[in-house]
């Protein structure tokens, strides 16, 4: 009986270690079931390996909504797709205009519940961050968010890795616009390139709130289609290619 005793307790004992050990792992973002521990299984999209003249345009909502309206426009009238990154608490402050994005037949993707950096977090704390932006799209009428990006773009190994286990394919930009400068249009279309070739596979950053966001659009969009490039939502450029780092 003392055997059988003695035998139970470290047969416990070790049960509970092996479960402290994976909680551990768990929150320390090393996790089986987010990959296999490969650094550069993880890393963000920056651009896609295609050999389509395509590029994606990604617009970042998380500050205010001005301008909106007339970027929504811009891509109408010259028949462009694009997604926008949203924040969690953009949309609970701007629900009318999440539901004009959807109307106007643009991707919304994941961009966190708000502009914090969500570097340093635990995989619980990334996995809540995630799950409430998607919950408040979910509200709005938004379809499932696969696309995520970190705000600010930056993130780290847990943060990376939680994306990953929850079914995301993480994407950051290849090139900025520099629409936030307010420099204005004819700046962006320089920011982008637009004294040289597009190069395909490139995702372009834009914000919402830009003084002259719609214009520096319009430029940029007339220069792609004078190359014959064509202008998509990043999921599309994502279809069906080899997504790539900077």
């Amino acid at each position: 009986m003392k055997k059988n005793g003695t035998a139970a307790v470290i047969l416990l004992a070790f049960v509970m270690v092996s479960s402290l050990s994976w909680v551990y792992q768990q929150e320390r973002g090393v996790s089986d079931a987010a990959g296999n521990g490969k650094n550069e299984d993880f890393a963000p999209v920056y651009r896609v390996q295609t050999d389509e003249k395509k590029v994606g345009l990604s617009f970042e909502a998380a500050w205010g909504c001005q301008g909106l309206e007339e970027i929504l426009t811009v891509l109408a009238e010259k028949k462009a797709g694009a997604t926008f990154f949203v924040t969690g608490e953009w949309m609970e402050k701007y629900p009318e205009q999440t539901t004009s994005i959807l109307e106007a037949g643009m991707e919304l993707a994941n961009g966190g519940q708000g502009l914090s950096e969500m570097t340093g977090l635990s995989l619980r704390e990334c996995r809540r961050g995630i799950r409430e932006t998607e919950e408040t799209a979910e509200r709005l009428g938004a379809g499932p968010l696969r696309i995520f990006r970190p705000p600010l773009g930056k993130s780290d190994e847990t943060l990376l890795k939680t994306a990953k286990a929850m079914g995301y394919t993480v994407v950051c930009w290849t090139t900025d616009t520099m629409d936030w400068k307010n420099y204005g249009a004819e700046a962006m279309l320089q920011a982008a390139g637009g004294d040289g070739k597009p190069e395909s596979g490139t995702v372009f950053r834009f914000r919402v709130g830009g003084k002259y966001t719609d214009r520096g659009l319009a430029l940029i969009l007339d220069w792609l289609f004078e190359e014959k490039f064509e202008a998509v939502p990043v999921s599309q450029l994502l279809d069906g290619t080899e997504k790539g780092g900077a």
